[in-house]
């Protein structure tokens, strides 16, 4: 049993601070699914939202539902 539990765990998780990127989030979070889709290995993307007041979380979590491999 441990054995599926290992193979379904991402070999890199990829942690993206953020607060109030709205501006530039959407276009970062492109650019590492675009690198990260073309590995041959599992990834997982997790933006460690601080808070923001701005549209962050809403934008990631949009990103996030077309995109499994990430979470806020």
């Amino acid at each position: 049993m441990q054995e599926s539990v290992i193979e379904t765990r991402p070999f890199l998780s990829l942690v993206i601070p953020a607060y109030n990127e709205k501006k530039r989030i959407q276009s970062t979070l492109e650019q590492v699914r675009a690198y990260l889709d073309a590995q041959p290995f599992t990834s997982e993307v997790v933006v460690a939202d601080d808070g923001s007041t701005d549209e962050t979380p809403s934008i990631v979590s949009e990103f996030f539902r077309a995109w499994p491999h990430g979470r806020l």
